[in-house]
């Protein structure tokens, strides 16, 4: 759809239809997933103004942080981190006990800290060894 091919007007039109932002697609996605998988922050802002669940999670049980992580979207992970809330999804592991890759982690961290938000960064850095720990024990 509009979202996999990055129509941001398109997007922003349908937007004004009101349309049910959790539908699901065969793969789980809901708009949210899809517009933070194809990398597009204009899209995943438009989302996120109309009140797309930004905790909503695919077949895997990733969120849009998770899955903008991954990909590396700096641009993608900024918008969910512009809302301190949303930074709680970034440290859940999803069904197969998967992360995000830790230079990526630290580079954001490093984001943040570069913000002041070290209240933030003590509560990211006490995350990111609870996983690392508990996936180390998986393995």
């Amino acid at each position: 759809g509009a979202i996999d091919k990055n129509h941001t007007e398109i997007v922003r039109i349908l937007l004004n239809t009101n349309p049910d932002l959790e539908i699901r697609s065969i793969d789980g996605d809901t708009a949210l997933l899809r517009a933070a998988r194809v990398r597009n922050p204009e899209i995943v802002q438009l989302l996120l103004d109309k009140k797309a669940k930004p905790y909503a999670t695919n077949k895997n049980n990733d969120t849009a942080l998770h899955i903008a992580m991954r990909a590396k979207s700096k641009a993608v992970v900024e918008v969910f981190l512009r809302n301190p809330k949303n930074s709680q999804f970034l440290y859940r592991p999803n069904n197969k006990v998967q992360c995000v890759p830790t230079s990526f982690r630290w580079e954001v961290l490093v984001k943040i800290s570069n913000l002041r938000e070290i209240r933030i960064l003590k509560f990211f850095v006490k995350k990111i060894r609870q996983i690392e720990m508990r996936s180390a024990l998986l393995s």
